[in-house]
């Protein structure tokens, strides 16, 4: 089933920024204490999906095992503001860690990077993969009217 669209970009353009935005989804959460929780992370699109990864020991992975609903939202935070936001659909997958770690390595860091990579990677068995199934997508762009 497609997933439902609002704003001006397509689904491909919404696709696109999601790929070309090397920057972390802000992941919201609700808590056992009805507080949200907000945590930036390392995201990867694949398909219609949008994957990251977390140290097992990591309380988000309890909030989202209990309750896997959760906001989203990829956006820089200069001007000229354009995003993309949404709900979703949070599952938790220890097995796929390892492989997700390895992708948001390849995704963030250059080989400048290489000491944080070799940290990172020394990791591997403690990642956890979190699967964010969109339910709802919405763009904006505010490009055209903050042009100088």
């Amino acid at each position: 089933m497609p997933v439902p669209t609002r704003g001006p970009w397509s689904l491909e353009t919404i696709h696109r920024h999601l790929d070309d935005a090397v920057i972390p989804v802000r992941l919201a959460m609700p808590t056992v204490s009805g507080f949200p929780l907000v945590l930036s992370l390392w995201f990867v699109r694949q398909g219609g999906d949008v994957w990251c990864a977390t140290h097992q020991s990591a309380r988000a992975l309890r909030h989202l095992a209990r309750d896997g609903r959760c906001g989203f939202e990829v956006a820089r935070d200069s001007k000229p503001y354009h995003g993309v936001r949404g709900r979703a659909v949070a599952s938790v997958h220890p097995e796929a860690g390892a492989a997700v770690l390895d992708a948001l390595i390849a995704r963030y860091l250059t080989d400048d990077d290489a000491s944080l990579a070799r940290w990172l990677r020394s990791r591997r068995a403690e990642e956890v993969a979190i699967r964010l199934r969109p339910t709802r997508l919405e763009s904006w762009d505010y490009r055209s009217r903050m042009a100088e």
